[in-house]
């Protein structure tokens, strides 16, 4: 469930059309038989905008969710861990 402030959502749903275009624009790429690199900036520039959203994402559930459970104490130590898996999946 997302809990942002308005503009974090706008900036998120921004995003997401950004990348849904940045991926049409990989396919064209790669059926048009465009150079390599080409396609390899194009999907590092993808790669880059998804890191960029994941790290909003994840500041933003620090301060709405992370702020309600950990105040919490039957609640913090479960979002501890949480946050834990989320941060070493980012690792990867």
């Amino acid at each position: 469930m997302l809990h942002s402030d308005p503009t974090t959502h706008h900036t998120l749903v921004l995003n997401l059309k950004k990348i849904q275009g940045m991926i049409r624009k990989i396919d064209m790429l790669i059926k048009e038989d465009t150079y390599c690199w080409d396609i390899v900036q194009q999907i590092n520039a993808t790669i880059g905008l998804l890191k960029k959203m994941n790290t909003t994402l994840l500041s933003s559930h620090l301060m709405t969710c992370g702020k309600d459970k950990l105040s919490s104490p039957e609640e913090a130590e479960s979002f501890v861990q949480e946050f834990l898996r989320l941060t070493d999946l980012n690792k990867k």
